[in-house]
């Protein structure tokens, strides 16, 4: 399981060094960026002069999730997410269209997220939050996707969601404050 700031991504060993071809890359870098925008090829040289060689790019909405895979496809060192984050209930409908999208791009396609629980802003709906994500975690399950988890306001009912949704160890979770 690895940190990027406010979400964890849990790749298994076995997904990730197959993803990147057995390359040493750093787990553990977090390059806040939006990948969708114009000044994008501006951005990959700053990445690439910081160093780091691969990105994953975690969707948060399902147009920001094909996006996402679109510039991915067009970038050898860019993977990318699929998943609706709790801020776009509205969208949970789509999510069955990301079983038939990852299966047409297995190679960079490497989780389902960004999903989980935001208590934080009034108004939201905890109990369809709580179905969306269990939902979303199903497909990862279904597909053997890791997932990549935001909780704001909410580790006792993620943990909980977790316990009952899959049968993975989770060594860390950190909810952003």
């Amino acid at each position: 399981i690895q940190m990027f700031g406010d979400v964890v991504l849990e790749i298994p060993k076995a997904k990730f060094d197959k993803v990147f071809d057995g390359k040493k890359a750093d787990r553990g870098v977090e390059y806040d960026v939006n990948l969708t925008s114009e000044d994008l090829e501006e951005v990959l040289g700053e990445v690439k002069e910081a160093g780091i060689e691969y990105i994953i790019n975690a969707g948060s909405s399902f147009e920001e999730s094909i996006k996402g895979l679109e510039i991915a496809k067009k970038h050898d060192n860019i993977y990318c997410t699929l998943g609706i984050h709790p801020y776009y209930p509205e969208e949970i409908y789509k999510v069955d269209k990301f079983e038939k999208i990852y299966l047409e791009n297995k190679e960079k396609v490497v989780a389902i997220g960004e999903i989980g629980l935001d208590y934080h802003y009034e108004g939201y709906n905890k109990e369809k939050q709580k179905k969306y994500f269990i939902e979303q975690i199903n497909i990862a399950n279904e597909l053997n996707l890791p997932i990549v988890i935001h909780s704001r306001e909410a580790t006792k009912d993620t943990l909980d969601i977790l316990k009952e949704t899959t049968s993975r160890v989770f060594d860390i979770i950190k909810e952003d404050n």
